[in-house]
């Protein structure tokens, strides 16, 4: 569309945050397609809001805190209430003595902690996603095509994710809430909100707040107080047991090409340089290891993305789906850590590769087979604001955001 270009980059000719549409169809597929949507919004909902309900509360369940609270209260009543605990029964002194075991091992434990999390909160994000119809695909990247890997080597990770390790950085394009759901489902990590000035720094955050925070625009800066560097997040999540996703980023695209990465998102320590950082691998228990996920369409196919409107909208197209099929690529860090090339110009031996944030882009662009756009989280911001005055007929408004565009 004409009127959309001026935020089109200039290299491509690529506008990565246009909606995308399905392609036309025949009348008929069209009122099949319209009555098959009408069934699945009028039924998925219900079983959503059923799913989600046990999803929260086992969530509450894992909270050490929640459980020996709640243990405390159902010991407390069953020694007021005097009565006896009859046998094979659960009564409430049998159900508080297990929540305050529980509560304490979580507490003390953090390994027990994340076990007894997969063991609870996997199985309904499973089922939620199947009542969505969501499936991801997985698959290694190419490594010989990347470069990281002579012909006939295989990847050195036999199950996708299987060396991912507390404290490790999954970075990945982003480009709706289906790249969040995916990581809850498959490894519970914590997640880095990112706020962009004066340099991208960030927090983490729960499985649910990112969630949340993926139907928004991030930040340029955070109402109070300051963020983190990336290295103080890996080192805060590994304390948690967790791993950080990372959406460098900062913005959502629509899967055409891959964005900017915000300045300071991977420096570690030196999240001031002026210079694009560099994050450092090293042997397994040492250095900053990064794992790469790229998220996008099967061949053919076109996903639901949200970069403009309302995340209502999104869940709707997504609700009206029979089925939405990710292709999702990986590189593990070994992979990474073992690229001899990587490291020239560091300073550091062929297994400590340093990796600057634009070389890690190239990467994540060439296993998507995308090309790198010179766009990021300012330009987003915009496109956002300028869509919504089209949409709302504000033809003054759309104007004025489209001369200050010509001028940049």
């Amino acid at each position: 569309m004409e009127k959309f270009t001026k935020w089109a980059d200039k290299g491509t000719g690529i506008n990565p945050f246009l909606p995308q549409r399905r392609a036309a169809s025949s009348l008929p597929s069209k009122v099949a397609s319209g009555l098959l949507a009408v069934v699945l919004i009028a039924v998925r909902p219900p079983l959503i809001l059923l799913t989600l309900a046990w999803f929260f509360a086992l969530s509450l369940l894992t909270k050490p805190w929640f459980d020996i609270l709640t243990g405390a209260l159902f010991t407390t009543y069953a020694y007021l209430d005097g009565g006896p605990s009859k046998p094979m029964t659960l009564s409430p002194q049998h159900t508080g003595f297990f929540l305050l075991v529980l509560g304490s091992l979580t507490a003390l434990s953090v390994p027990i902690r994340r076990l007894f999390s997969f063991l609870t909160l996997r199985p309904p994000m499973y089922l939620l996603l199947s009542i969505l119809g969501v499936s991801y695909r997985e698959q290694h990247a190419n490594l010989r095509k990347l470069g990281l890997r002579p012909p006939g080597h295989r990847p050195h990770d036999s199950r996708i994710g299987r060396t991912i390790q507390a404290g490790d950085i999954l970075l990945s394009n982003h480009t709706s809430p289906l790249e969040v759901l995916f990581f809850i489902s498959r490894f519970l990590p914590a997640f880095s909100a990112l706020a962009v000035a004066p340099v991208a720094q960030g927090r983490l955050l729960t499985p649910l707040q990112a969630w949340w925070r993926a139907g928004l625009v991030p930040p340029k800066a955070f109402e109070t107080g300051a963020g983190q560097a990336l290295s103080s997040l890996a080192a805060e999540a590994k304390r948690q047991g967790r791993a950080v996703v990372v959406f460098p980023e900062t913005a959502r695209s629509n899967g055409d090409g891959v964005l900017v990465f915000q300045r300071g998102v991977l420096d570690g320590a030196d999240a001031k340089e002026a210079k694009g950082g560099k994050i450092t691998g090293g042997e397994r228990g040492g250095g900053v290891n990064v794992h790469i996920f790229g998220f996008s369409a099967p061949k053919g196919e076109v996903l639901p993305t949200h970069t403009v409107g309302s995340i209502f909208g999104f869940y709707l197209q997504l609700l009206s789906r029979w089925r939405t099929t990710v292709n999702v690529s990986y590189v593990g860090a070994p992979d990474l850590l073992l690229q001899s090339t990587s490291a020239k110009g560091s300073g550091g031996s062929s297994r400590t590769p340093v990796y600057s944030s634009e070389e890690l882009r190239s990467l994540l662009a060439n296993m998507l087979g995308r090309p790198k756009l010179n766009l990021g989280y300012e330009d987003f911001c915009s496109f956002r604001k300028y869509y919504a005055a089209i949409r709302a007929g504000d033809e003054e408004g759309a104007a004025a955001l489209a001369r200050a565009r010509e001028k940049m």
